[in-house]
């Protein structure tokens, strides 16, 4: 199995945003096939760290997600196989082999297990403790929770991924080198890292695990303007096609439910209540999830989908 980060930018795990430009819709779905792929052809029995949920650093047990910027300048997202979950990056595509030393583990409440789960010959900038993993982050700002994704994808075709990312990385880097002489990143920096990374978690992990939502945001690509809801008539109706399923939940709600919505799958029976008096059947599961991906059973999910964070208590009926 090759390693994660083996220093190959390959069509299937990248996105080029290089010189401004949008990747194209089949681009897109291309790097989120490529995701549910490595997800499904894991074999988490392989890794006793990872069945147990605990900290890994074997390298074949991550997946890579390249973002081009520009000729010099990318950013190497890394999630773990087991969970689909969004757990650092580094810039610039550092090799293997003890030399890559950018690498910034996200963590919830700097949890040990979270920033020791790091590819191996990857080196974690250790003065970057200070990125909570916050799903909802790049959310939690609108009063509508549809308008994040009106304009998501471009917050991220444009200079946000550079700016709270790549940047972020550059200054922690002149600062560990030389503290004397340079500032470490304030507040205000980390807030904006904080929330490119949970975007960056919503377009890619949450995508995958959600294929009707993620059709019809991939046909809005380019022009913006997603609502947050899947079509009727299944994944293959998009976001062209079919009525608007308002009776679904909108995906900031429903990535919260992911293991839940994934068991009811599996038992057959039963509802998932999400709160407000409202509850979902195992249709609803399977019009939400169609063909993304399902939790494993035994795995340890945190209380959110790809980046963990707060959420209320839901409960599965039976």
């Amino acid at each position: 199995m090759a390693p994660a980060g083996d220093g190959a930018i390959r069509e299937t795990n990248s996105l080029n945003l290089a010189d401004g430009s949008a990747p194209s819709h089949d681009q897109y779905l291309g790097l989120i096939k490529y995701m549910r792929g490595q997800y499904n052809g894991y074999d988490v029995n392989g890794c006793d760290r990872c069945k147990k949920n605990d900290s890994c650093t074997v390298s074949a047990c991550f997946l890579r997600v390249d973002v081009v910027l520009d000729e010099e300048k990318s950013i190497q997202f890394y999630l773990t196989k087991r969970d689909l979950y969004l757990r650092g990056w580094t810039i610039d595509d550092p090799p293997l082999g003890g030399n890559g030393t950018t690498y910034v583990a996200a963590s919830k409440d700097n949890d040990s297990k979270d920033l020791a789960t790091v590819p191996s010959g990857l080196g974690r900038i250790v003065e970057a403790d200070r990125i909570p993993i916050e799903h909802g982050r790049f959310t939690q700002q609108a009063k509508d929770p549809a308008e994040p994704f009106r304009s998501v994808n471009r917050w991220i075709i444009g200079s946000q991924l550079e700016e709270g990312l790549h940047r972020y990385s550059k200054e922690l880097l002149a600062y560990r080198a030389d503290p004397r002489k340079n500032k470490k990143p304030g507040s205000a920096k980390v807030d904006e890292a904080c929330k490119a990374f949970d975007a960056v978690a919503y377009v890619t992990a949450e995508m995958a695990r959600f294929e009707p939502y993620c059709m019809s945001f991939s046909l809005a690509w380019n022009a913006g303007g997603w609502d947050g809801f899947p079509r009727s008539g299944g994944s293959a109706a998009g976001a062209s096609g079919g009525d608007v399923r308002h009776d679904l939940p909108h995906f900031c709600a429903a990535v919260n439910e992911w293991s839940k919505l994934s068991q009811l799958i599996r038992d057959g029976k039963g509802t998932v209540d999400i709160g407000g008096g409202k509850s979902l059947s195992v249709q609803n599961a399977k019009d939400m999830i169609g063909g993304g991906v399902l939790c494993r059973p035994g795995i340890t999910t945190p209380d959110a989908s790809s980046s963990g964070g707060k959420q209320g208590k839901r409960q599965v009926r039976r």
